[in-house]
């Protein structure tokens, strides 16, 4: 019945996407692959050397977390370069990314946060993702890369305690 109903109304009964969901969730039937088309979300990165070693590191992304947690990486790694190639249009490489770089990018982080644009989880998210991006192509080797990471842990102050400590 489930796969008759599948395959000749061509979409599918909420009956049948619960169904799905709980045979899914057994590991009765394979979840669905999603596929990820990084090369049309970096499309937008000039610099082809910088735009490999992204999309090199999206590769791993996908063989380590799941598919939401890929989004996220995606989204914090675009957004760094979107802001890099604004603010440094001569920046074509990944060795250009300084410290004082990593700091400028901290402070737009700040900024965007006290206009209201981002929250401050999302903020420290982005941080460090970039953070682990950049830990990732140091410890890879990549070519044309800092010798040591420019973003730090301490750039950013720690989130306060949403709890009340006694």
């Amino acid at each position: 019945w489930y796969l008759q109903t599948i395959s000749h109304t061509g979409h599918t009964d909420s009956r049948v996407a619960r169904i799905e969901r709980f045979l899914t969730h057994w590991k009765i039937i394979p979840s669905k692959r999603r596929v990820f088309r990084h090369e049309e979300h970096f499309a937008q990165i000039q610099h082809p050397a910088v735009r490999e070693a992204i999309l090199h590191y999206m590769k791993w992304c996908e063989a380590k977390y799941e598919p939401s947690t890929i989004d996220n990486h995606r989204i914090a790694v675009f957004t760094f370069f979107q802001w890099f190639q604004e603010r440094y249009p001569e920046g074509d490489r990944l060795s250009a990314i300084s410290r004082d770089t990593a700091l400028s990018y901290g402070l737009y982080l700040k900024e965007q946060t006290e206009a209201g644009r981002y929250g401050n989880s999302y903020r420290h998210n982005l941080h460090s993702r970039i953070r682990f991006f950049f830990d990732f192509l140091v410890e890879e080797r990549i070519v044309d890369v800092p010798s040591r990471n420019p973003f730090s842990l301490g750039d950013l102050p720690r989130n306060p305690d949403m709890l009340p400590r006694y």
